[in-house]
């Protein structure tokens, strides 16, 4: 009955996710929509590696109106989580009254990448409404996403630019345990595992990364101590993915897909020093 649940529940997902004007609906009043929560299926598989505690951090990449954030706390994850959004109108308006519902939570109104800069970050406007869902550091990236969606639904989008601060996360000099990195900054994501490379390297941390055909191989190459899986959430376990099975895999993955309903969005990557059965048998 659970797994029915969850099936049903990201298939009108899906279902919603075709409608743009329908899907910022959702986004904007998710307080209201919280029984879509974790909003991707992809995030239960974190109940399988990782232990809820008030200690270790996890990192928000590219946090949106929060929706990740709220996600793992549904999830029962108490941990502090550092959370980063460069976008200023997100950060005032979900992020700020975010910190008043739950506890544990740092806000930082930039975004992360191979050295502190300005960068131009490209928003999609269907009339007067923002996407900000589907904000990118490259054009080309939205106008992809919007194909999957639906082939004339790009035709629509105006794309207005605005400078926003990136930093490096080394240079942060966080010296607390980050355990867990959930990233999607839409195609960027290579340039930030640029930026915090000593941290990686000290932690070990898992990561849950947005999946794009685009750049799966540059974060592979960022990621070349890790493996990377697909969460299966109706079998509940975990499918490991490589370069060279990746396009037999691809059914699987992926923003939208018509024969599959039920496709995956992001992938873990899991440092091939942490076992990832012996991460499961812990839990």
């Amino acid at each position: 009955m659970i797994v029915f649940y969850k099936k049903l529940k990201y298939a009108i997902v899906r279902l919603i996710e075709k409608s743009p004007y329908l899907n910022l609906f959702v986004y904007d009043k998710i307080l209201f929509f919280s029984f879509f929560l974790p909003h991707e299926k992809d995030y239960y598989g974190t109940k399988l590696l990782l232990k809820s505690n008030r200690k270790n951090i996890f990192l928000d990449i590219g946090a949106n109106n929060g929706m990740s954030t709220r996600g793992f706390r549904k999830l029962g994850f108490k941990n502090p989580i550092y959370i980063f959004e460069p976008n200023k109108y997100l950060y005032i308006k979900y992020l700020q009254p975010l910190t008043k519902k739950f506890l544990d939570l740092k806000l930082f109104n930039f975004g992360l990448g191979n050295k502190d800069k300005k960068l131009e970050l490209f928003t999609p406007f269907l009339g007067k409404k923002s996407l900000h869902f589907m904000t990118s550091y490259n054009k080309k990236f939205i106008f992809d996403r919007a194909r999957l969606v639906s082939k004339d639904y790009h035709k629509n989008i105006k794309i207005k630019k605005s400078k926003f601060d990136i930093r490096k996360f080394d240079n942060l000099k966080i010296n607390k345990k980050i355990e867990f990195i959930k990233m999607d900054i839409e195609g960027y994501e290579h340039e930030a595992l640029k930026g915090m490379k000593k941290t990686i390297q000290k932690n070990k941390p898992i990561f849950l990364i947005e999946f794009s055909n685009h750049n799966f191989k540059k974060v592979c190459n960022h990621l070349n101590n890790y493996n990377a899986y697909i969460y299966n959430f109706q079998k509940n376990n975990f499918k490991k993915i490589n370069l060279d099975n990746l396009k037999r895999n691809l059914f699987y993955l992926g923003k939208q897909n018509s024969q599959n309903k039920h496709s995956f969005k992001n992938l873990y990557f899991v440092h091939k020093k942490r076992n990832i059965k012996k991460l499961m048998c812990n839990q």
